[in-house]
């Protein structure tokens, strides 16, 4: 297949052709690069910024590059007709081992619910992959490899599946209502599908709650037994989903002589345990190792810090439901404290589930300070007057600056309060008119004087 696609090339230095890849930023010396792109002006712009000096590899778009690189021209049609049969070439899966396949939607929880299904695993002489928001995992250990989005695009879970497909007994991937709109799975069928809960966010690309419910229903088209597990706690969808398939999770109380850390026997935790449970069961059967006292939660899910002889808790919570829920958690946990909530909202994305956030964190909490999350190309006091705009002022305080809101919160408080830092967990970084720049909630913390 190369050689032909060779023979039409434009050969102008020596090829050596070894990798796949349709993201220009992770383009090694080696690889085909496809580049389906809108113009030639943006094709050349983005060769100039990224692709590496020496590059040797084999450039596919519907453009002439400046550069003087080997290159292939076809449609953006060929190109994507091309894909597929260049990552079987590149990443086969024949002869291979053939690793179950995990795949969780939902509006929150399919980061903790995933990486829970794959630390039973680990609990249970089972070795596991988790990709997904904080990373590539592998039995607990973070991998090289990054993911860009929630989801990882079909040709990167290729490459994780052609690389480790024969050392991991199961892979668990998030599954998000963007990847499952544009069928970014491509090929891959999941061996069990999970389904966590169902609220508003996402509104700026599905434009509607039914939409994006109808996007995260395709989720039972690409389960093989089109059945999906749901806990039990998420009544209403589980209304919603009857005549679709869904089966509820049982609850922890149907597991005999199961042990498990105290953070999940009650709350969104105690939710996310039953259906990662339920999904590892159905791919495994039965629970060998009851004792699951050291299983963990994923990076910057309900993440407790211990500063000052004070408890922080970093979480990725940024939707309503998910803000309510881990207020709720804190309330839960620590019945003999007070809350202070530090959250913003990002930019460039719903903007109608701000001032829900506002009134959920005002309601719920002893005090709130308000500030910036990633407000990408939006201005920050515009995103912080949408949160605040129909709340009282003497409920909360503003901090443009996150590191200054943290600081703040800190000097607000003592020993007898926690401080819940919300809405970007495990990212260590804000994005800001373009930029990133590094930024982490948890380091922040551990510089506090």
């Amino acid at each position: 297949m190369i050689n032909s696609l060779l023979k039409e090339a434009k050969i102008n230095k020596s090829v050596d052709l070894q990798g796949l890849t349709n993201v220009i930023q992770e383009c090694g010396l080696n690889d085909v690069l496809l580049m389906p792109c809108r113009s030639e002006d943006q094709l050349n712009s983005l060769l100039n910024e990224n692709l590496p000096k020496g590059f040797r590899g084999l450039l596919i778009s519907p453009y002439i590059p400046k550069m003087d690189v080997n290159y292939l021209i076809k449609s953006k049609d060929e190109i994507k007709d091309l894909e597929n049969k260049l990552i079987d070439y590149f990443y086969p899966l024949k002869g291979k081992q053939t690793p179950k396949v995990v795949g969780v939607t939902g509006t929150n929880g399919k980061t903790s619910v995933s990486w829970i299904v794959a630390e039973i695993c680990r609990l249970n002489g089972k070795s596991a992959l988790y990709a997904g928001t904080p990373g590539v995992f592998v039995d607990g250990r973070k991998m090289s490899e990054q993911v860009l989005t929630t989801t990882p695009s079909y040709m990167s879970l290729r490459k994780l599946l052609f690389k480790y497909g024969e050392d991991v007994d199961l892979v668990a991937i998030e599954v998000s209502s963007h990847a499952l709109d544009q069928n970014r799975l491509s090929e891959l069928k999941l061996d069990v599908g999970g389904w966590t809960n169902f609220t508003q966010d996402h509104l700026d690309y599905h434009e509607s709650m039914t939409n994006y419910f109808e996007a995260k229903k395709k989720i039972f088209k690409i389960v093989r037994n089109e059945l999906v597990y749901v806990p039990e706690d998420s009544s209403e969808l589980l209304a919603k989903l009857k005549n679709d398939g869904a089966i509820k999770a049982k609850t922890i109380g149907t597991y005999e002589d199961l042990i498990i850390p105290e953070v999940f026997k009650s709350g969104f935790p105690k939710n996310n345990l039953e259906l990662a449970l339920a999904l590892y069961c159905q791919s495994f059967g039965d629970l060998e190792n009851k004792k699951l006292t050291e299983l963990t939660l994923p990076p910057g899910r309900f993440q407790i810090i211990n500063q000052f002889e004070k408890v922080f808790i970093v979480d990725y919570a940024h939707t309503p439901d998910a803000l309510e829920s881990v207020i709720k958690q804190v309330r839960e946990s620590y019945p003999d404290k007070k809350v202070m909530t530090v959250f913003g909202c990002g930019g460039n994305r719903d903007s109608s589930k701000r001032p829900m956030m506002g009134e959920v964190a005002i309601e719920m909490s002893d005090k709130v300070v308000v500030t910036s999350d990633n407000p990408r190309n939006e201005k920050p006091m515009d995103i912080i007057r949408d949160i605040t705009g129909n709340l009282d002022p003497i409920n909360f305080e503003i901090e443009v600056d996150r590191e200054k809101a943290i600081t703040l919160a800190n000097s607000l408080t003592d020993s007898s309060w926690v401080v819940l830092i919300a809405g970007k967990g495990h990212e260590a970084y804000q994005e800001i008119e373009g930029r990133r720049y590094d930024f982490d909630d948890v380091q922040v913390i551990k510089g506090l004087s």
